[in-house]
């Protein structure tokens, strides 16, 4: 395989270097060395300030971690662009509100502030458009960053190896639709890809995230809470890559617990479906049973319309023990 920089460089800093120097290859000037780059820079400045093609980009000064923004960028001395960079960390502490904060104080009204988190890992959007929307700024994703550094006519060896990088990792977590599923399941990339999947296919109330415990941990994915009135508890599906729980939350108590079970099993009877039982463990959120995942994949192959119909049947087993 060709050596590439950022193979090594994969620290977000690393990739705070790239960003800065993208954006100041968008200034004019610097078209008579790479016009190419100067249009790729240009077009990929463009769709973050979401201006059309017609802006015209006089000037581009970019700052490196002043008031420990990530990327800072002056466009025509009139717009301030704040770029979040992440990889596979997350925004925390308000630190977007923080900064644009910190700039309109400094700054005054004298500039256009524009937010970005920009992120080239993998994320649940769920609670990021909610933060997104609360916070006024706009999330770009390696998706988006794709779209305008693999049309660039450039030659540059720089850009090329960022670009082969970032289609390493979106190969990655696309592995769960092109692997049959015994050769993913141990992959965390793919299993945020097929969680992202799931997000855009079953809704906003669907969040995944990484679970630590002593165990090792996993990555995880739960939706579809209802509450059972009969056994004074809410009930959810949470994935744990290697089987589906039905969970129930609220210091269940534990009678309850064999009970619903036992309505689990009668439910899934005659469906084709095997509920396997488990120790409980007495908690806050308590594992009633599961089903092995690979029941989602017939043939150890990903195919849409079968896994939403078998997802589709756990959600009916919830319905009906919360009516």
């Amino acid at each position: 395989m060709k050596p590439n920089l950022f193979n090594y460089a994969t620290s977000e800093l690393s990739q705070d270097a790239f960003l800065l120097w993208l954006l100041e290859w968008a200034n004019p000037l610097n078209s008579e060395y790479d016009l190419e780059l100067y249009k790729t820079a240009s077009d990929f400045l463009r769709k973050i300030i979401d201006v059309d093609e017609e802006f015209d980009i006089k000037t581009v000064v970019c700052k490196k971690q002043q008031y420990h923004i990530d990327v800072l960028a002056i466009v025509n001395n009139e717009i301030a662009v704040i770029i979040e960079d992440k990889i596979n960390t997350q925004e925390h502490g308000n630190q977007i509100a923080r900064y644009r904060q910190q700039l309109e104080t400094d700054l005054g009204t004298q500039y256009d502030i524009k937010c970005v988190y920009l992120k080239t890992g993998n994320e649940c959007l769920t609670n990021l458009r909610k933060n997104a929307d609360s916070g006024n700024f706009k999330i770009f994703m390696r998706r988006d960053l794709l779209r305008i550094l693999e049309k660039s006519n450039s030659d540059n060896i720089i850009l090329r190896d960022f670009v082969s990088r970032i289609k390493f990792i979106e190969e990655c977590t696309n592995q769960y639709k092109s692997k049959p599923y015994h050769e993913w399941m141990h992959n965390g990339a793919a299993w945020q890809g097929f969680y992202s999947w799931l997000e855009d296919n079953l809704g906003d109330n669907l969040e995944w995230r990484y679970v630590s415990n002593p165990n090792g941990g996993f990555w995880g994915c739960y939706w579809y809470w209802k509450w059972c009135k009969a056994f004074n508890f809410g009930i959810y599906l949470q994935i744990e890559q290697n089987r589906i729980c039905f969970k129930a939350d609220s210091k269940p108590n534990m009678d309850c617990i064999k009970k619903c079970r036992e309505k689990i099993f009668s439910l899934a009877s005659g469906k084709n479906l095997k509920i396997e039982n488990i120790r409980f463990h007495k908690g806050n959120f308590v594992t009633i049973c599961f089903v092995d995942t690979s029941y989602l994949f017939s043939n150890d192959i990903f195919e849409e319309k079968e896994i939403l119909a078998k997802i589709s049947i756990l959600t009916k087993i919830i319905d009906s023990i919360a009516d």
